[in-house]
């Protein structure tokens, strides 16, 4: 039952809300939900009977008309949408759409689907809306950050598919019981990555608040959710949001610069960050009030309010952090996201599992738990043997975990010198160098930097990872992965793996990194098991799943990889190797056209431009363009006189083409430089034009492959 009082106020607030557009009223609907959701429902049910109903606001609710479709959703449970995905349930609403879980009969799997509300069915500002956030959403490919994929605005009602993440909001979570300092360090830490995950593409989200952070069951995530208010930022301009467009994001989170108009910048998302650890913290909001307009001015009248107010025994790093991310100014903030941990003291990089035998902190898996492979989680301080992190060497250390997720030139430079700082602040600290003998040795592999001398770093740094903390699995599994593409020393290296593993079997970077080894040696089902371990342990990784990829075509079982490269592509639309698998399975499968346009999207990526550059000579060379083939393959020669180059793919282009004599040039020329690429020499389909040629069959020996491989 409505009383009285309530009923005018829901009035004037449905008046407020008719008057605006249909997304600044979604905006409007936002701020409402979060500051009075009872409010909220009944102005959504008004706007709804407004269009079907006229004079109901005459007749006060304990005596209403009926009102036939106020309760409507534009879903129904059995609703198949464009022949593939099977609605099972609602799950929720905000704003302008709905969210409901979804069977996807194609992949097999459960997700959810994105739709807009029955009223915004017909409003073209609202479908923009829809693929806007699509569009920005995709090109953030990290776990941290919610994944989306397919949009159909060809049917009725349009929508667009996602991730489906079981758990609560943070929101929920916070206002239910504040979070302790220990339960909350794990959560920002997984907000600051996936925040610069999107800051570093350019890419505001311009609406960050709890409510659009989900935290999965297990503890496992931080998800990042709803970019439909979000923008990129090209270099030299910026997000201008003006208060005739009306307030476009939720008040009680929002920078006081953005509530006045001004530009929207990713301080303003810092400034946003820092209203969510305060409410985890404290539980509640440092700006609240009984209306947007209310909050509204209440934060550009004020300071913000010290968390230690609500919690006196907050440590004071965090409320420093907390109130520089609060500061009116936007000069006075953080002047990025990993800037924010820093402040936050000894914030400790997480990994993906933590090693049950030498940890006693049962109480914490639920809020650390599980990280994805490349964007690990560990609590470092509580390591066996391992000194406390001083702040300069943490800060170091976060940037260089960072960088590690970025698979180019730039991220592996970046990633190796933050590293070193890491070790010039803190030489004594094992993972510190296991992490930087991970990284040369993975840009090694990868092209990005020169092999021998990246090479022989990584070797030393690997074992003094092992002198300093013998049983470390981190630093076993980073002297087995060198093993592994070491020419003389690679036989060693399935020894070292299982060392690894018997240390932490749970580590899904080291199952990664043997599936890789077995799949040189042609010991494809052992290869399969450990590649699949890898993405049950981090499910969510690029990288495994384009190793899967690899191992298909590998072994020749071309239907699997391209349903696999395919399956990829929707998941990591803005990935580099995934988006040069796609290529390739098109090219074989006769679609020319659509690989050189996938390669052509390539380059906006960041990969490495020789790669691209092979990956086309190989596309021309299946298609029967020989001298376009020949004409990229040249390019890559000049390219490698300055820079790093994969030699079996090139080989593989001459061969091709029926340039045996440069291929096995190639093959010298690579061998001389310790290009790790040619240990997959013995298996790889790129070469299978040289396999009659008796100079294959000696340099597979002077590597070392037994001739059963060859077989």
């Amino acid at each position: 039952m409505v009383s009285p009082d309530r009923w005018n106020t829901a009035k004037e607030r449905f008046a407020e809300a008719s008057e605006l557009p249909r997304l600044q009223q979604a905006a409007y609907l936002q701020a409402l939900q979060e500051s009075d959701r009872e409010l909220f429902e009944i102005i959504q049910d008004l706007l709804v009977s407004a269009e079907e109903t006229v004079g109901f606001l005459e007749s006060p609710p304990w005596n209403p008309p009926v009102a036939t479709g106020a309760m409507d959703r534009s879903l129904i449970p059995g609703q198949m949408l464009g022949d593939r995905f099977e609605v099972e349930s609602f799950l929720g609403s905000g704003g302008a759409g709905e969210v409901y879980r979804a069977w996807d009969r194609e992949r097999q799997i459960w997700l959810a689907v994105k739709t807009l509300k029955p009223g915004f069915l017909r409003d073209g500002a609202a479908l923009d809306a829809l693929r806007n956030e699509l569009n920005i959403a995709s090109r953030i490919s990290h776990r941290n950050v919610c994944r989306l994929s397919d949009l159909r605005a060809d049917i009725t009602p349009p929508f667009f598919t996602m991730e489906l993440l079981d758990g609560e909001t943070l929101s929920v979570r916070a206002r239910r019981q504040r979070f302790t300092e220990t339960e909350a360090l794990p959560v920002a830490q997984q907000l600051v990555e996936g925040l610069t995950a999107a800051h570093e593409i350019g890419i505001i989200h311009r609406d960050l608040k709890s409510a659009n952070v989900m935290l999965t069951e297990d503890g496992a995530r931080a998800v990042i959710m709803d970019f439909g208010l979000a923008r990129e930022v090209v270099p030299g301009e910026d997000v201008q949001v003006t208060m005739t467009q009306g307030l476009m994001g939720t008040p009680s989170y929002m920078a006081p610069e953005v509530i006045r108009g001004k530009r929207a910048t990713r301080a303003s998302d810092i400034h946003s960050l820092g209203v969510i650890l305060f409410e985890m913290v404290t539980g509640q909001l440092p700006f609240d009030g009984d209306s947007a307009v209310a909050v509204a001015s209440e934060r550009l009248a004020k300071e913000a309010p010290s968390p230690r107010h609500f919690v006196p025994n907050l440590d004071v790093r965090w409320e420093h952090a907390i109130l520089r991310c609060l500061a009116s100014e936007p000069g006075d903030r953080p002047a990025s996201a990993l800037e924010v941990l820093t402040l936050l003291g000894s914030t400790p990089p997480l990994f993906n599992r933590f090693n049950r035998r030498k940890f006693a902190y049962a109480a914490m898996v639920a809020a650390v738990g599980g990280g994805g492979f490349y964007q690990r989680k560990q609590i470092l301080n509580v390591v066996l043997g391992s000194p406390k992190l001083g702040a300069e060497a943490d800060a170091h250390y976060q940037r260089g975990i960072i960088f590690s997720q970025r698979r180019s030139r730039e991220g592996t430079e970046g990633a190796i010198q933050e590293f070193r700082q890491t070790i010039k602040f803190q030489p004594d600290w094992a993972p510190a160098w296991a992490e930087l003998a991970e990284t040369l040795a993975s840009g090694a592999n990868f092209a990005v930097v020169r092999s021998a001398k990246a090479m022989e770093e990584a070797r030393a740094a690997a074992e003094r990872a092992i002198q300093l903390q013998p049983d470390l699995a981190r630093g076993h599994s980073a002297l087995a992965f060198i093993l592994s593409l070491d020419y003389k020393e690679w036989p060693k290296a399935d020894a070292a793996f299982r060392n690894a593993l018997r240390l932490d079997n749970n580590d899904a970077r080291t199952h990664h990194r043997f599936a890789t080894n077995l799949r040189k040696r042609g010991l494809f089902e052992q290869a399969e098991e450990q590649i699949k371990s890898a993405l049950q342990l981090a499910p969510g990784d690029a990288r495994s799943g384009g190793e899967l990829a690899l191992l298909y075509f590998t072994a020749g079982r071309l239907k699997e990889f391209h349903d696999q490269a395919e399956d990829q592509a929707r998941l990591y639309p803005q990935d580099s190797m995934t988006i040069l698998y796609q290529a390739r399975s098109r090219a074989i499968r006769g679609r020319i056209d659509d690989a050189r346009r996938l390669l052509d999207q390539s380059k906006t990526l960041d990969g490495n431009p020789a790669t691209i550059l092979i990956e086309r000579g190989l596309l021309e060379a299946i298609a029967g363009n020989r001298e376009k083939a020949r004409v990229y393959a040249n390019q890559v020669e000049q390219e490698a006189q300055e820079n790093p180059t994969d030699g079996l793919m090139l080989a593989g282009v001459y061969a091709r083409i029926g340039e045996r004599d440069k291929a096995f040039r190639v093959i010298e020329r690579a061998f001389q430089a310790q290009d790790t690429s040619l240990l997959s020499l013995a298996t790889s389909p790129l070469v299978e034009p040289l396999r009659r040629d008796p100079r294959f069959l000696l340099w597979t020996r002077r590597l070392g492959f037994a001739d059963k491989i060859l077989r």
